[in-house]
């Protein structure tokens, strides 16, 4: 039986998840009741004027069916989402002494927790109203050419219209909800567990990232009673365990009805990653001997694109083939080769490279000093961190690191790294050695006429010394990659179905969760994703607009607004 319900109030989980639940079986069952109408009139006479009027009607209620979950889905993202968020939110500011306001990293999270919500009711109204669809056409093209054809047989006009009704009826069910794979849910089952999920994910969301907004880095992991059963994603059954914010935002919910919560730990300091050693040797100068070890001082923050095939997504792999024999080759039959002036090789193999004469292998040999200015900046490579090793290297350690600042030098070395003898100088900064390895002079190219010989007027100086004058001071430290950034938000689009916006922020990293959903027909774009907004106390007021590649499937009237819920 249909009913009408009151708007939608913010409030308890599990009572709005209930009320959203009601309004959408409500939906579904009114669609489902003007079928069977339809069918019913077909039973009584397929070609009668009743057929066209109660199709004229289920029409009707496609349209009605649409616009009560479209409203339905907009008043929760609307309403019952900022709640959530903001409870979650305060939570956790109560856990770090803090306060919450909606900032615009709040506002972002907020935005796509909103259109993902918001896709995921639309996605399974619009199957619906496409299997509507489909009975409507079969419906209007059975009574047109199927039940004269079955009344032409041996059966009547009355029997043809039963056995018609009856064929429809169970080929074209609108009581559950499908899935791509023809899997049949009651509605009210599947939108109450959709709801806690997403009001679940909604209030861990605020919680984490009001945690992560006050610097704490790891958070306590608080599953209910019906949680850490087998078919979690995370096999430790995380109750009670420690969990980076990027871990828990992975998986803020393992299940539909999951209770997952998590508490912020402040007090929790992550303990320092292990340093991988590259290179351990002896500073030798005079009659001095260090025991150090070297470390790796930099490391690349690139996008991290692989090649793969463009039709399906296989990555694409280089093997090591012999070209005589033409078969891939294992590492362990790999040597090095040396192509002599007449084309022959030589192999040289592991043992012959162990056994060359060559002393800076585990030394850092250190042949004199030179003033920092005289190195030419052209030459540096790659810098290393240099510590000591063992106990009887602390003091002469501390000693060359404290004369080489006093003296402002640096010492020129040579070292042996990754089979290669290289030019070095040992700096020091901030207390520490740094290896920076050279190039040899005469790797440098020679740049040949590049040079310009365009004269320049003194006005013309002067003007350029003002300008820069005027851009000095400018911070490294606040310059970063846009390139891996737009990379970044490429990837995200092209995973969500969205359209890549100029000047956009990341999407919250809370959406990443969702892709274990992501085995159903998702929308092809999601607009909104991110929007400029200046910190404020109220929720955002926000759109989520969804477009379908069909029309019928298109959200009627202007997109929802998160208003404030007080």
């Amino acid at each position: 039986m249909a009913h009408e319900f009151p708007p939608l109030t913010p409030g308890d989980a599990g009572t709005v998840a209930a009320r959203v639940a009601a309004v959408l079986e409500d939906a579904w069952q009114r669609l489902a009741a003007e079928q069977a109408a339809v069918i019913a009139a077909i039973g009584d006479n397929a070609r009668s004027r009743m057929v066209a009027d109660r199709l004229a009607q289920f029409q009707a209620a496609i349209t009605d069916f649409q616009q009560r979950v479209d409203a339905e889905a907009r008043a929760f993202v609307a309403r019952q989402l900022p709640h959530l968020y903001e409870e979650g939110a305060r939570a956790a500011a109560q856990a770090v002494g803090g306060h919450f306001s909606w900032t615009l990293i709040h506002r972002e999270a907020l935005q796509a927790l909103a259109s993902d919500s918001y896709a995921d009711f639309l996605r399974r109204s619009e199957e619906e109203q496409r299997m509507a669809a489909v009975f409507y056409r079969a419906v209007r093209d059975a009574a047109r050419r199927e039940v004269p054809l079955l009344a032409a047989g041996h059966t009547t006009a009355v029997q043809a219209a039963k056995a018609l009704a009856d064929r429809l009826a169970a080929e074209h069910q609108l009581a559950y909800v499908i899935y791509r794979g023809g899997a049949r849910m009651p509605v009210r089952a599947w939108a109450e567990a959709a709801t806690l999920a997403e009001s679940a994910v909604a209030y861990n969301a605020g919680t984490l990232n009001r945690a992560r907004e006050a610097g704490v880095q790891f958070m306590e992991v608080f599953d209910g009673a019906d949680c850490g059963w087998t078919s979690h994603k995370d096999p430790d059954k995380a109750t009670g365990t420690l969990r980076t914010i990027e871990e828990a935002a992975t998986w803020p919910i393992s299940h539909p009805r999951c209770t997952r919560a998590f508490g912020p730990r402040p007090d929790h300091v992550p303990e320092a990653p292990p340093t991988h050693c590259d290179h351990r040797a002896y500073i030798s100068f005079g009659l001095v001997t260090i025991p150090v070890q070297l470390y790796s001082a930099t490391e690349e923050h690139g996008a991290g694109l692989h090649q793969v095939h463009a039709s399906d997504g296989a990555r694409i792999r280089h093997r090591k083939v012999c070209e005589r024999e033409d078969v891939e080759v294992p590492q362990s039959e790999i040597a090095r080769g040396w192509e002599r002036p007449d084309g022959r090789t030589v192999v040289l193999l592991d043992e012959d490279l162990a056994a060359l004469p060559l002393p800076t292998r585990k030394t850092v040999d250190v042949p004199g000093f030179v003033d920092e200015r005289d190195v030419d900046p052209m030459l540096y490579s790659r810098p290393y961190w240099v510590g000591a090793a063992g106990e009887q290297g602390q003091r002469p350690y501390a000693l060359l690191v404290e004369a080489l600042a006093r003296h402002g030098t640096v010492a020129v070395a040579k070292v042996t790294l990754r089979a290669r003898e290289r030019l070095a100088v040992l700096r020091p900064r901030h207390g520490i050695l740094v290896l920076h390895t050279l190039l040899w002079p005469e790797e440098i190219r020679v740049p040949g006429d590049l040079s310009s010989a365009s004269p320049v007027t003194e006005r013309e100086l002067e003007l350029a010394e003002l300008l820069m004058d005027q851009l000095a001071g400018v911070e490294i430290a606040d310059l970063h990659d846009e390139y891996a950034a737009a990379m970044e938000q490429l990837v995200v689009a092209k995973m969500t179905g969205g359209e890549l916006e100029e000047q956009r922020s990341l999407c919250s990293p809370w959406t990443w969760w969702r892709r274990w959903k992501r085995a159903s027909a998702r929308p092809e774009n999601t607009e909104g994703l991110s929007r400029q907004l200046s910190g404020t106390s109220s929720p955002p007021r926000f759109a989520p607009a969804i477009n379908s590649s069909t029309s019928m499937c298109r959200p009627s009237g202007p997109p929802p607004e998160l208003t404030n819920y007080r």
